[in-house]
């Protein structure tokens, strides 16, 4: 009855650690979609005007270099 008991709890915390996997998952695209990825969208829809190399970082910021590829 014992062994039966402690494959119960385990199973339990297993589900509970699933469940919050899952939930931690659907937060972060839900951060993603509602805030890096519009502020990616518009950053790129603005690029600086100062004759550098410039691209969008994963934040949504420009991030300018003298030469491509430093």
């Amino acid at each position: 009855m014992a062994e039966s008991q402690s494959s119960d709890a385990m199973k339990k915390l297993v589900t509970i650690f699933v469940a919050l996997a899952v939930i931690g998952t659907l937060i972060a695209l839900a951060v993603y979609f509602t805030a890096v990825l519009p502020a990616q969208t518009a950053a790129g829809l603005n690029p600086p005007a100062n004759g550098m190399y410039c691209q969008v970082d994963f934040w949504g910021r420009w991030v300018c270099y003298d030469r491509p590829g430093y």
